[in-house]
């Protein structure tokens, strides 16, 4: 009696896990219990000068973008200052540009010296004819003119920068202005309000408190005696919080390791997750969060990246084993399966 024995031969069996499974094996996780979500980055909102509060054009819970003004000192004074400086800039420009006096100079030295040239040429054509005392001074009126003209020249130069001056003075105004309109450094929520409007602060005094939400900071501790820092640096993280009776999951990535070691079995870790906008922000600074860290992630895409370049040379000897799907071998009675396989050329059989 011939007994049919169906011999399944997979790929994996032949050649070995996939590269994806592979990584799947590979790639552990460290559970992380007792971990704190905490903030990445929050600005206390100061006043940079003395003043009264004009304006806080913001409440607690509102976002605000970078560059929104969100307080608005009284101005008025440096308004005016800023108006004062603008009219002298105008003026020094105006002054710097008028060379009247330059050329009114250049003018009389010309007329000095064709005078002194015809007093020259008539004495040359009648000796005596102009007296040597009127010669010397059209002379000095001529060398007057010409250090007139060196004057002039200067007090334009002068004028110039003058008009520098003043423009810069404008500029420390407007600066003034913009101080008195204190704008948002990041993008976050107004978590605090410590002034109203009508107060008087003084430059330190702080005004409001700004957080950030969109990305917040997980923090834990890890054994040192069951993975090194080198582990899990920089490896991908999942955090997990309890809300409300259902879980929520996010993603991140481990981006702070402790070179210290505490009492002398854990170090410090933390990572940065991304928070989810759902009508309000999800993740909240305060709460108690569980973070898995998968190890060996960004390592084995590193090895695959190799292994896809190494592995056209490899696909030729392989092909034979990859078209083994199925066997279906029959064997007579009394053979083993082990000898059917051991043959020098196994031949699929059909049972009659």
């Amino acid at each position: 009696m011939q007994t049919t024995v169906a011999i399944l031969i997979a790929l994996a069996a032949v050649t070995g896990p996939r590269a994806d499974e592979q990584q799947v094996n590979q790639a552990e996780v460290v559970t992380v219990e007792g971990c704190l979500v905490s903030l990445i980055d929050e600005v206390q909102v100061a006043s940079p000068v003395n003043g009264l509060l004009k304006s806080i054009d913001v409440k607690e819970g509102q976002p605000v973008n970078v560059d929104q003004v969100i307080v608005r000192l009284e101005d008025t004074d440096v308004q005016i200052a800023r108006r004062v400086a603008s009219g002298e800039e105008q003026v020094a420009i105006r002054e710097a540009e008028n060379d009247v006096n330059v050329r009114a100079a250049d003018k009389a030295a010309e007329v000095a010296k064709a005078e002194l040239a015809e007093s020259h040429a008539a004495n040359q054509q009648m000796e005596g004819v102009i007296p040597p005392q009127q010669v010397r001074r059209e002379l000095l009126t001529w060398q007057r003119a010409l250090l007139q003209g060196e004057v002039a020249e200067h007090e334009l130069g002068v004028a110039g920068i003058t008009a520098i001056v003043r423009h810069e003075q404008v500029v420390a105004a407007d600066h003034d202005v913009d101080r008195r309109q204190i704008k948002a450094k990041i993008n976050g929520i107004v978590e605090q309000r410590y002034k109203t409007a009508s107060e008087w602060v003084t430059a330190g005094d702080p005004i409001l408190r700004i957080v950030r939400m969109d990305q917040l900071r997980v923090e834990g501790l890890v054994s040192i005696h069951t993975h090194t820092p080198q582990d899990i640096q920089g490896q991908p993280v999942m955090v997990q919080v309890s809300l409300a009776g259902r879980t929520e999951s996010f993603e991140g990535t481990l981006v702070f390791v402790s070179q210290e070691v505490e009492d002398g079995d854990h170090y410090h870790v933390f990572a940065e997750v991304n928070n989810r906008f759902e009508d309000g922000w999800v993740l909240r600074p305060g709460l108690d969060a569980t973070m898995t860290i998968q190890l060996g992630v960004n390592d084995l895409a590193s090895d695959t990246d190799a292994a896809e370049t190494t592995g056209a040379a490899e696909t030729t000897d392989t092909t034979e084993f990859e078209e083994l799907d199925v066997l279906r071998v029959t064997v007579g009675e009394g053979k083993e399966v082990s000898d059917a396989l051991e043959s020098e050329q196994v031949a699929p059989f059909i049972a009659p």
